[in-house]
């Protein structure tokens, strides 16, 4: 159990992160732990598994990355650490964020994702990287087209699956994925395996079960699930060969004069979304990992 005094940290240096940890936060104006970096990182730290639970945008990414790169500053050798996450889109931003934290230790990252020309991502596994950051289908592509590629991963201490409840759902298509990247590593007993996620899914409980509570913690850092009073919440079962139009008649007429935020599940998505909108002469902006185009509506 984490003692009450880091439960209570103000500062990156009372989780027991090192002074140069807490330089480079310092440097990139991170200067107070969020309430699941003060749960997840002593934890971690401490060698456990863990199932961290946290709203998007709290800080996820750092909870598991600065413990990371701490560990690996002692030890470093490639692959440190895998990072699995299920669009390329977050890969890419989890990167950045390993790249940003690890320069003291000119921290060594590859994202490994798919849409990109295959060749390089191999070469960057020969290479020995300490961090990779990947989608599962990309990775087990590579690992089982390559099997010298699997002894570069023999040691590796981390697992991460970020995400984890998209990842872990029955039918998804990931589990194949994921079993083949896992074959790869070593066994749970050898490893430390860190789950983070937004929501906690039934599939994510049961692999906590699995491993046992006191295995594998939960650390939930979400407020209380109740909805404010004034918040409405509706949801429009449509066929998906329609949804664009009734998305586009929603937005011209029920909601016209307001101003509102999208959420897509890909790069892809967005763009349709805000390219077929800005047809229709609404101003939007389409916001991704890659660049922010245009000027009002639409994120």
């Amino acid at each position: 159990m984490m003692s009450s005094s880091r439960r209570e940290a103000k500062t990156f240096k009372d989780l027991g992160l090192s002074q140069w940890v807490v330089d480079v936060c310092g440097s990139l104006e991170i200067t107070k732990p969020t309430s699941i970096q003060r749960l997840a990182i002593p934890a971690i730290l401490d060698g456990k598994n863990i199932v961290g639970a946290s709203k998007t945008g709290s800080g996820k990414t750092a909870a598991f990355a600065l413990p990371i790169l701490q560990r690996l500053s002692k030890d470093p050798f490639g692959v440190f650490a895998v990072v699995l996450t299920p669009v390329r889109e977050l890969a890419v931003q989890i990167t950045e964020q390993f790249e940003a934290l690890s320069k003291p230790i000119d921290g060594r990252i590859s994202c490994i994702v798919g849409g990109t020309s295959l060749l390089p991502q191999i070469q960057a596994i020969h290479d020995r990287p300490h961090i990779v950051v990947a989608t599962p289908g990309r990775l087990a592509e590579i690992l089982n087209g390559d099997a010298s590629l699997v002894e570069a991963f023999a040691h590796t201490e981390f697992l991460v699956l970020d995400e984890a409840d998209r990842l872990l759902v029955s039918g998804s298509g990931f589990e194949t994925s994921i079993a083949d990247t896992m074959r790869a590593l070593p066994g749970k007993a050898n490893r430390q395996t860190l789950l983070f996620t937004a929501t906690l899914s039934d599939n994510v409980m049961a692999l906590q079960k699995r491993y046992g509570e006191s295995s594998m913690p939960l650390v939930d850092a979400n407020p209380s699930s109740d909805l404010p009073t004034n918040l409405r919440l509706r949801y429009v079962f449509v066929p998906a060969m329609v949804r664009m139009a009734y998305l586009n008649y929603l937005v011209c007429h029920e909601f016209s004069e307001d101003t509102m935020i999208i959420f897509t599940a890909t790069l892809r998505s967005c763009q349709l979304v805000a390219s077929t909108l800005e047809k229709l002469g609404v101003s939007v902006a389409a916001c991704t990992v890659f660049k922010t185009k245009g000027d009002v509506r639409l994120l």
